[in-house]
């Protein structure tokens, strides 16, 4: 998966790709690869999907940039779904909340 609008940064470190249960949390060691890259005022990027009740999936997607952190996910594959994509940014602010990505 691909961050929508991908940033020209070739020397983005990747922090993996997850599929999530319904009620699944994002893995420690992806959210610490992004929390240490952003620290390091570093870009990183991790894609996840979780699955609707019916199974369909939402892919999210986040690029931290050192500044801050932009998350985006799209309803498009959501057969219930209004579609569309969605997208939010969140500044540094010195002390990552790693449990603040589960919660989108």
């Amino acid at each position: 998966m691909e961050f929508p609008g991908a940033y020209p940064f070739p020397n983005r470190e990747d922090c993996g790709d997850v599929e999530l249960e319904t009620d699944g949390a994002l893995p420690a060691e992806s959210l610490q690869c992004l929390t240490d890259a952003s620290g390091a005022g570093n870009v990183a990027s991790l894609a996840w999907v979780r699955r609707t009740t019916e199974g369909d999936p939402t892919p999210y997607f986040v690029q931290t940039d050192g500044a801050g952190a932009t998350v985006a996910s799209t309803a498009a594959y959501d057969t219930y779904g209004q579609g569309g994509w969605r997208e939010y940014g969140r500044p540094h602010s010195g002390s990552h909340e790693r449990s603040d990505l589960n919660t989108v």
